[in-house]
Formats: structure tokens, C-alpha cells, sequence
């Protein structure tokens, strides 16, 4: 028997819901998917955390395969076993009868083996326990170093099965990264009037066959992009766009589902405060803009051709440093046909390699973040007396950048300079060397940085997340720092900012001319 004939034999009601596959046969194929991996980048309530944790339980109940199953956090772990899981097995007793220690939150014995329920970011998630068979559910809101680790407890299994499921964020990286790696099977509708073969799209940029949003549903429900008519979503079929893949992926969209409200989806894409929140909750789809972030193709568009200089020049530069176990370092100084071009990308090992690196690039002032190695910064900036601030990002802080010329301590808002320097990668202000693997990594670590709607703060307001190392983009916001007004107006003559406001920092002022000289 497969997990879909066992569903329909042992499940009978699901959230209060006759169990069945009428209103949903897009399910029937992912059910009876046996690929040893499986990724389904979906829309939010779509009935995929049912089918995962059902399928948990076949695999620990029927075939005896010690399997664990992983939230973001012991919250989101605690939410879905009391609201999802338990009701699941309180009210169909094919699986009670299956099932002991139902009170225990974190592991269910089912037949003869179990199946764990861990916050992937908890101690307990981290703790070394075999397993045959892993979820990974809302994988996108898991840090990738504790997926690596999660993935090292299969290891001595001849099974080695992994499910992966979330609704994605970012193209590149998650959910998204595992469907663009995958068979990426789309459901796909046959016109009954014209004939056409349709799917909805899994990009913000449709391509052929795929239907434009909001056109497919501003008539009220979902049309056929040649005639307009109906489309058929009960009658679909899964087309794989790639055979022979190791992984099994499905776009699951709630535009192909028989509930689907589609004037409702309308009012909520016209209104939507956060549309990148919208796109990927609603429509299944990964999001990227120019307010969002920036791809690693994007940033190396900005290369040269020449390659990083071994010193520097008369022209003074300016430096900013990430501090960690190597230092990440970005150096840059004026140029002719950009507003900066960026000299030295690179890390060392000890303060004296940074020493070595102001001098030799003839560095006339320089940014460090203040934490984590607090006394090693200042020992840095006292032995370059004059040159060397000491950066603390401050979220209660607002406007422009507060610099302390005692304690040689500059705050400021971590968004807002984050935001700034944005603006300079995203209008291609910067030149870079030329293309390298530092350069490269550079771009990745641009591209790692995103910038998030928080719905859940209070207020709501965006924030920089980290989607992976991102300690280059940090170094650059702070070189930025030291030259960089997020209100000024470019200059036609090089090097030269025209200010219409307050700037962060304000070197040699010109108050007759109301200018600053990026080189000082």
C-alpha cells in the first residue's frame, strides 16, 4: 500500500474536513511521489503541512523508519503538533490506534518506531539523533548552518529520504533554490474552449504557457490567457519541466485551487502593504526588487577591467571592516566616472593585516563595527589616531549618523544605513575590480542581504535580514559611512557631492559652495 491509498484507507476527517481528494486532486500526485527527496515551494493553506506530517506517520507506522520532523522554532513546533497533529490523530482512529505517548509534545511512538517534532533552532534540535527519514517544514525560515547539521543525522541510513516545504522569500536561496534544482512539475489546465495548456506562473516574470497575474483572475476566476474563458482546475495534470532529476518539486498555487477566492486575491493584491509578503504566501512565488535586495549577477555588472591595485595611490581612500573570526575589508576611493570605485576587497587574520592594509592603501579614515571584539577595535583606532571610528548600529535611532569625536563612536540607524548604501548598488554608482573569486564572493555576500516587511513588530517597519554570510555587504555600509549621504545629489565634476541636507559625515564642508570633496 502507498502513502495515498493509506491516507484514503486510515484518514477520515482533517480540520473538522472530510478527508478526500474531490476539491483537491492536485494532491493525488505529490501523495503518491515516492522520490527519495521531495520539494513543494507553495502558497500559504494549500494542505501540504497535512500531507507531510501524514506521511510522517506512514513512514514511522507502516514501514518502521525513525523519522523527525522540524520547525523553525519551538513556538511554530508547539503550534502545529497541538493544533495539526493532535486533532489529526484525536479524530481519526485508524491513526490513534497507531499512536502512544500522545501527550508528549516533541516524540510520538507510532507502531514500533518514532518520529520527533523539533525547533530546528532549540538545543534539543541539535542534538545528534539518527534518523531514516527528515522534514523540513517552512524551510525558509531556517538558518542554513543548522540544516547542515540536521542533514549529518542521516547519515547511517540506507533510506535518507528528506522533505522539503515552505512557502519560499527570496529567488536563490530556500525553498526557491531546492524547486529550481527539482523536476519543478506544474499543474497544468487544458482550456475546454480553445484547447491551450495553461499553468500559473512560479516567477514574477511569466513565460510562455504560463498565465499573467492579475489578468488570469481579474475576471473573477481563472482564465485561459488565449480566450478568456474558464480554466478547468479540477482537470489538471503535473508536467515535469525537467526528467530525470534527483529531487521531485511541485509549485503548489492557490489560484488553482477549487476554494480560491479570486476577487478576494484581487482586493488583497490592490491593498497589500508588503507586496513581496503577498507574492509569496499567496501566489507560491519567490520576490526580489530593487527595495528588496540585489543579485550576485547584478553586482559583478559593476566589474572592470582592471584588477585590484597591491597599493594605493596619493588619492586617499577610506576602509570599513566586519569584524569576526577573519576580518572582511573593503576599500574604496573616488574615481572619475563613478561616484567610488571600490580598490580592495579582502580578509585578514589579525589587526596587523589591517594596519598594514591602511597604510598601504594610503587609508585616511576608516569604519569598524564596535562588536564583538570591542577591545581589539579600540586598540585598531587608537593606533591609527585620527583615522579610526568605532561603529554601533542603534534601532532607536533615527535620521543621520551621530559621530562622537571624543570617543571616535559613530551611530546609526542599522535600516536606514543599510537603505543608503542600497542606493549605491542598485544605481550602479560603484565600480569594482575586476572579476575574481574575492569579487565574487563580494556580490554573493550583497545578495545575501535582504530587506523584509516584520509584519510582527510594532510598529510594522523592514528590516535587513542575513540569508547567508553577509559580512562583505556589512564592511561596504560601513566604508560608505565614511563618505556616503543618502540625501545627497551627484555632482556632474568627480568626486564631488552636491548636499541637499545632512549628511552622515561632513569632511572639509565648503560652506560657500555647499559641497564636500570625497577625497578631503
Amino acid at each position: 500500500m502507498d502513502l495515498l491509498a493509506w491516507s484514503k484507507c486510515k484518514v477520515k476527517t482533517v480540520d473538522n474536513h472530510a478527508f478526500n481528494f474531490v476539491e483537491y486532486p492536485f494532491l493525488e500526485c505529490i501523495y503518491q511521489d515516492k522520490a527519495q527527496e521531495v520539494a513543494v515551494i507553495k502558497s500559504a493553506q494549500m494542505g501540504m503541512t497535512v500531507w507531510a506530517l501524514i506521511k510522517t506517520m506512514f513512514h514511522v507506522g507502516v514501514h518502521g523508519l525513525q523519522s523527525i520532523y522540524y520547525f523553525p522554532t519551538d513556538t511554530a513546533l508547539s503550534t502545529v503538533v497541538n493544533t495539526r497533529l493532535a486533532p489529526l490523530i484525536r479524530y481519526n482512529p485508524e491513526l490513534k490506534s497507531l499512536v502512544t505517548d500522545i501527550d508528549n509534545v516533541r516524540t510520538k511512538k507510532i507502531g514500533e518506531a518514532f518520529a520527533y517534532f523539533l525547533g530546528l533552532e532549540s538545543k534539543t534540535g541539535k542534538e545528534s539523533t539518527p534518523a531514516d527519514c527528515e522534514t523540513f517544514d517552512e524551510l525558509d525560515l531556517m538558518a542554513q548552518s543548522d540544516i547542515e547539521i540536521a542533514q549529518k543525522r542521516l547519515e547511517n541510513s540506507a533510506h535518507k529520504c528528506i522533505d522539503w516545504l515552505s512557502t519560499p522569500s527570496f529567488p536563490g536561496m530556500g525553498i526557491s533554490q531546492k524547486y529550481e534544482d527539482s523536476t519543478q512539475n506544474r499543474w497544468m489546465m487544458k482550456c475546454g474552449s480553445c484547447g491551450k495548456w495553461w499553468c500559473v506562473p512560479d516567477s514574477t516574470v511569466p513565460k510562455d504557457g504560463e498565465l499573467r497575474f492579475p489578468e488570469c483572475i481579474e475576471p473573477g476566476y481563472l482564465a485561459c490567457g488565449h480566450c478568456g474563458k474558464a480554466l478547468p482546475v479540477l482537470k489538471g495534470d503535473w508536467i515535469p519541466g525537467y526528467n530525470g532529476r534527483r529531487i521531485s518539486g511541485y509549485h503548489v498555487s492557490r489560484l488553482f485551487s477549487v476554494r480560491c477566492d479570486y476577487e478576494r486575491i484581487m482586493r488583497e493584491f490592490k491593498s497589500c502593504a508588503d507586496l513581496g509578503n503577498f507574492y509569496n504566501r499567496t501566489l507560491g512565488i519567490s520576490y526580489l526588487d530593487a527595495e528588496t535586495g540585489i543579485t550576485a549577477s547584478q553586482i559583478l555588472q559593476m566589474c572592470g577591467a582592471d584588477p585590484m591595485p597591491l597599493k594605493g595611490t596619493a588619492m586617499p581612500a577610506t576602509m570599513g571592516v566586519d569584524i569576526g573570526k577573519v576580518h572582511h575589508v573593503v576599500v574604496s576611493r573616488p574615481c572619475a566616472n563613478h561616484l567610488r570605485e571600490v580598490i580592495f576587497v579582502g580578509t585578514v587574520d589579525n589587526v596587523e593585516g589591517l594596519s598594514d592594509i591602511i597604510e598601504r592603501y594610503n587609508v585616511r579614515k576608516f569604519c569598524v563595527d564596535i562588536a564583538p571584539e570591542t577591545e581589539l577595535v579600540r586598540g585598531l583606532v587608537r593606533k591609527h589616531s585620527g583615522r579610526g571610528w568605532m561603529c554601533r548600529y542603534n534601532e532607536n535611532q533615527t535620521g543621520q549618523a551621530k559621530w562622537n569625536d571624543e570617543e571616535h563612536i559613530v551611530t546609526v540607524n542599522r535600516t536606514e544605513s543599510l537603505d543608503s548604501s542600497q542606493k549605491l548598488l542598485v544605481k550602479r554608482l560603484i565600480a569594482l575590480p575586476r572579476r575574481c573569486g574575492t569579487v565574487e564572493e563580494f556580490a554573493l555576500h550583497c545578495q545575501n542581504s535582504k530587506r523584509k516587511y516584520d509584519s510582527e513588530s510594532k510598529p510594522p517597519r523592514y528590516v535587513w535580514i542575513e540569508t547567508g554570510p553577509d559580512h562583505y555587504r556589512h564592511a561596504f555600509n560601513y566604508d560608505a559611512l565614511c563618505w556616503y549621504d543618502s540625501k545627497a545629489q551627484i555632482n556632474p565634476q568627480p568626486g564631488i557631492i552636491k548636499l541637499s541636507g545632512d549628511s552622515f559625515y561632513k569632511p572639509n564642508m565648503n560652506k560657500r559652495t555647499n559641497t564636500i570633496h570625497l577625497g578631503w
